[in-house]
């Protein structure tokens, strides 16, 4: 193979101003980069033929981000192949992720028929996570007045007395391997039950929250989930038939409903798309990527901790906070509107 860059063979030039050793390298990095992605594009056309193919499309703004930064190299070196390829693999991303919907916008003002606001936290807290005060801590600071704890070990809240003490409405199902789950309330009125979506052992919790005493009729379901993770890789069929459950059984719910919690899937597979097929919105639109998951990636992780709404209700103040201690989830805090 001829590796001089600039040699008539090649029928390429070399840009003035770039070294050789330069040149080479960015060459190099476009080539490797250009199969990547093109790697990445055909894994995405295929993801719904098996749960490993499906993997692929939770980096996909990633994957944008490095089309973005090769595209206009592969330009300025004459790398047509390479242009055409990430061109039209980045035009693919672009209809899948849709980055525009993310643009941090103006938040609207809250609608004059909705007289209730309500402020949550969700967290996954990881069954592992020994890091108590700091746990008890953040949840004090945020003050919600709806809280979501997900992978609560058996013996965990007694560890935490302090929240009990301050949320006087709780239903609580501690377990291992990630199906504990526990929601806490401060809002008179507020009612707690379970709900199965096929999986008896890692049920979900609906909290069922009146509005304003004038308005006793009109009320909120929050439900908080946690959906297996899709690894190991059998478990994502697990997944997807919980979110098809949900999507099943939401469509029968006519007032205002609110999902929040980890369910271990990004806004651009084809599970998380049914849920906004039946109606609901995704808070990350207007706010950012909202990247929770793994903590110590920050904004360069992925978001699996959602908030999605229906109805009459609206999300408002949705972020991600930027500490999460012991665990690998960052929590996710957000007012909802009814």
């Amino acid at each position: 193979m001829d590796l001089k860059p600039d040699s008539p063979k090649n029928n390429r030039v070399r840009p003035a101003g770039l070294g050789s050793h330069t040149f080479v390298c960015a060459t190099l990095l476009t080539s490797v980069g250009t199969l990547f992605v093109a790697a990445h594009f055909l894994l995405v056309l295929m993801s719904g033929w098996h749960p490993v193919l499906e993997l692929s499309v939770h980096c996909s703004l990633h994957m944008l981000i490095a089309v973005v930064l090769l595209l206009p190299l592969s330009i300025v070196l004459g790398k047509r192949r390479s242009a055409v390829i990430l061109g039209l693999s980045g035009a693919y991303l672009v209809f899948l992720v849709q980055p525009w919907s993310l643009i941090p916008v103006k938040e609207a003002a809250m609608d004059p028929t909705y007289t209730r606001e309500i402020r949550v936290l969700s967290w996954n807290v990881l069954a592992g996570n020994h890091r108590l005060e700091d746990l008890a801590s953040l949840i004090k600071a945020e003050d919600p007045d709806v809280l979501i704890l997900i992978e609560v070990r058996p013996g965990l809240l007694d560890d935490l007395p302090e929240i009990s003490a301050r949320y006087p409405i709780a239903l609580a199902k501690p377990g291992w391997q990630g199906g504990g789950i526990a929601a806490f309330s401060r809002v008179l009125g507020t009612e707690f039950r379970f709900e199965d979506f096929g999986y008896p052992d890692q049920p979900a919790v609906l909290a069922t929250i009146p509005a304003a005493p004038a308005q006793a009729e009109k009320k909120l379901e929050l439900l908080a989930m946690h959906t297996f993770s899709p690894l190991p890789i059998l478990r994502t069929e697990h997944r997807d038939r919980q979110l098809s459950e949900f999507a099943k059984w939401s469509t029968s719910r006519q007032g205002p409903i609110c999902l929040v919690g980890d369910l271990n899937v990004t806004p651009w597979a084809r599970s998380f798309h049914q849920l906004l097929n039946c109606g609901f919105k995704d808070s990350r639109a207007g706010v950012g990527n909202c990247a929770s998951w793994p903590r110590a990636l920050g904004f360069l992780g992925i978001p699996i901790d959602h908030v999605l709404f229906r109805g009459q209700c609206q999300v408002a103040n949705r972020r991600v906070l930027d500490r999460g201690p012991g665990s690998d989830h960052l929590p996710i805090a957000f007012t909802i509107r009814f």
